[in-house]
């Protein structure tokens, strides 16, 4: 019993924990009235009334005395916030790889594959930190650059294989 409810405990400590960092993220989150703002949303996929629904999420999540337990604000959070970004994020994803796929059909040799992979590969993936306002440390970035330089490594070689196959 003991152990249980030191188990319990601990859980509730880390459930509060994450709460604090989330809001921290809601607080920092650049979805203000501001021109700027307004316009750096645009360009990741993010409208106005997608923005505007976020600003009065995170102003609702942000109000203590709006959610009796933390397990009601984590799924408001999902449903109300993390989803609309996570729209913006599906529709860079789509746009980013039809460019790619796009490209890369078009394209005479591996290496122009690999070239525009690479770059279509970066661009996503700073669409995406700026659509979940994050930034890679050091380890994070070299992890997704060796991510990236592996795909379009990969995508070049996927066309000398076709070409033999071919021949």
């Amino acid at each position: 019993l003991q152990g249980r409810t030191r188990l319990r405990w601990l859980a509730a400590a880390k459930a509060l924990e994450a709460k604090a960092r989330l809001e921290e993220y809601l607080r920092l989150y650049p979805i203000g009235p501001s021109a700027k703002e307004r316009k750096a949303a645009a360009r990741v996929g993010l409208t106005d009334a997608a923005a505007g629904e976020l600003a009065r999420v995170r102003d609702e999540l942000l109000d203590p005395a709006r959610y009796t337990s933390a397990g009601e604000w984590f799924e408001r959070f999902r449903s109300a916030f993390q989803t609309h970004l996570d729209e913006a994020a599906d529709q860079r994803i789509r746009y980013w790889a039809n460019r790619a796929m796009l490209v890369t059909a078009v394209s005479p040799n591996g290496l122009v594959d690999s070239v525009s992979t690479l770059y279509f590969s970066f661009a996503m993936l700073a669409d995406l930190c700026r659509v979940y306002h994050l930034k890679a440390g050091r380890t994070g970035t070299a992890v997704l650059l060796a991510r990236v330089f592996f795909n379009a490594y990969l995508s070049g070689q996927l066309n000398d294989f076709e070409k033999l196959a071919e021949e």
